[in-house]
């Protein structure tokens, strides 16, 4: 558990006070995972609300579902970057007060979009104050409705005729405000493609996986009293979505969280990063350790006793013999190279970088200790000759002379909070957007060699799922091997595509690419199986080829570099 202090009742902007009624929250719980996403980003905490009563068990992301204790405390993305010389950053934390004292804000995110006009309101934020949920089998009821006469004929669920997509007037926010949606918001399949969101009309959700959540917020409206620095004007679009795995017991402990960040001012961010944020609680929370995997581009937490137990005001949180071993795997980010540019931690050391000032978090994205130098490899990651930008790369089980983890180092187990830097972005322009995205993996150590031995394999198999997955839910009545009926290469690619499909007869197809906003970018009639398309003019991010054909319709995901 952290031992900061993050719940927002009050912020601060252009000298202004603005108070926001307690934070929105849902939970993903399609699968073994339940997970409490918070409507400012600082996910998994559950916020003690204005005067409630602070108690231990406050970690929010359970493994097993209905289990009393949870893996993570808290995570979040961070992110920051320099205009003429001047530091912006915008993070997120969780924690509890050093005193009896109920918490209080420190949070520099707000709930809602950054408005047109650019001006804060309690009203705005308040009726944005919201995360949408919608699940899978809601989605394809409503398609097979529409597609069985081109119309919709029975009543269209809440979680579809409210999605706080453009256009939508039937959109609502928080207690059932009314919103205005003017702009890009939450993403959705346009039948018609006329650029506004009409349910009632065959629209739907964008979604994926079995179940997912939706939410945006901002950097711009967001208290800085907590680190300091300039105020970026940022956008989050934020998604996460999860799988039953009814067939894959892995997978039916993984969450995957996707940001789209756009760059709402009119300031040119250098060097801009963005950062995965984790609070790590493997139960007990003061007998972790934490650990880097740089090939698979993951860090992760485990326990640093071969027992979990422990008691918090007469509570054992523990998990007791062979606790879980938490992973947080990044599988897509701005720069397609390397998508975990660094791994560092948090101790309570001087020389580790802390989040209590703009340019400590900076250099923390960054890979660097608080005084801009670098770590050095072996130890606690200071003090050393060799630099790095990844701490205990080694798998724990390894016992070789040159191996590096924490537990070949034999550091005191403790408290482990760790940052995963992700760029950098050399240049973020008003108006770009860039995406990340990745994955919460909860599974057992493997214990063939020793008792904390990395599941690399296991690792490798979601990230592989991610890769082959064109998970935009489309028509049931497309056959369970219409997957292996497109085919799309190269993908990833930067200039050109091949596309092969199967067709149901020999009438045309109409070929739609969109991008992850629902927004068509091309379109085209096709006579036969196969077509190239010259994607060089798209920026980079994740995009969708809909082939349409008999009102069937198939959807396929295109990663642009």
């Amino acid at each position: 558990m952290a031992r900061l202090i993050i719940i927002f009742t009050l912020f601060l902007a252009s000298g202004v006070a603005f108070s926001q009624s307690p934070i929105a929250h849902k939970h993903l719980d399609a699968n073994n995972i339940s997970a409490r996403f918070n409507a400012n980003g600082n996910n998994f905490w559950n916020i003690p609300q204005p005067d409630s009563v602070f108690n231990a068990n406050t970690a929010q992301y359970k493994f097993p579902a209905n289990a009393a204790t949870g893996t993570i405390f808290s995570s979040s993305l961070w992110m920051g970057g320099v205009v003429q010389d001047s530091i912006y950053t915008a993070v997120s934390l969780a924690g509890v007060p050093t005193s009896g004292s109920n918490p209080t804000s420190s949070q520099e995110f707000w709930t809602g979009p950054i408005p047109a006009n650019g001006q804060p309101s309690n009203a705005h934020a308040n009726k944005w104050n919201k995360i949408w949920k919608v699940a899978k089998s809601e989605v394809q009821a409503h398609i097979t409705d529409y597609q069985a006469n081109g119309q919709i004929d029975g009543p269209v669920p809440a979680s579809i005729l409210h999605w706080p997509a453009k256009g939508n007037p039937q959109a609502e926010g928080n207690n059932g405000a009314s919103l205005t949606i003017n702009q890009d918001a939450a993403p959705f399949v346009d039948v018609d493609s006329n650029g506004i969101y009409e349910p009632n009309k065959g629209d739907y959700p964008a979604m994926k996986g079995d179940q997912m959540l939706w939410w945006v917020y901002n950097s711009l409206y967001g208290q800085k009293s907590a680190t300091g620095g300039g105020q970026m004007s940022v956008e989050i679009r934020a998604s996460a979505y999860a799988y039953r795995g009814n067939n894959d017991s892995l997978l039916n402990q993984t969450t995957f969280v996707q940001y789209e960040v756009e760059n709402k001012g009119s300031k040119t961010y250098q060097d801009f990063y963005l950062g995965s944020y984790t609070d790590f609680d493997l139960g007990c929370f003061d007998n972790d350790y934490a650990g880097s995997h740089p090939s698979t581009n993951s860090y992760y937490a485990y326990n640093g006793t071969p027992i979990d137990t422990c008691n918090y005001d007469g509570l054992n949180l523990g998990y007791g013999k062979n606790p879980p071993m938490q992973m947080v795997t990044i599988l897509d980010a701005p720069q397609q190279d390397s998508l975990m540019s660094s791994f560092i931690y948090y101790l309570q050391k001087a020389t580790l970088p802390d989040y209590k000032d703009y340019q400590r978090s900076y250099r923390g994205l960054k890979g660097l200790l608080r005084d801009s130098t670098n770590f050095t490899y072996g130890g606690s990651g200071f003090g050393g000759t060799q630099p790095t930008k990844y701490l205990f790369p080694s798998d724990p089980c390894d016992t070789s002379s040159n191996a590096w983890s924490e537990l070949s180092a034999a550091n005191a187990p403790a408290e482990r909070n760790g940052l995963a830097g992700i760029g950098p972005v050399q240049q973020f322009s008003p108006g770009q957007t860039v995406e990340v995205e990745w994955a919460y993996v909860t599974t057992r150590p493997d214990t063939s060699q020793c008792a904390f031995g990395f599941p690399a394999s296991k690792v490798q198999h979601i990230r592989q799922f991610y890769k082959n997955s064109n998970d935009v839910v489309s028509s049931t009545q497309e056959p369970p091997s219409a997957s292996k009926q497109v085919q799309i290469f190269p993908n990833p690619s930067d200039e050109q595509i091949h596309i092969t499909f199967s067709q149901h007869n020999n009438g045309p197809t109409i070929l739609t690419l969109v991008d992850s906003k629902g927004q068509v970018q091309l379109e085209k009639q096709l006579k036969g199986g196969k077509t190239s398309l010259d994607i060089s003019f798209l920026e980079s991010g994740v995009y969708f080829i809909r082939l349409e054909q008999n009102n069937k319709t198939r959807n396929r995901k295109v990663i642009v570099r």
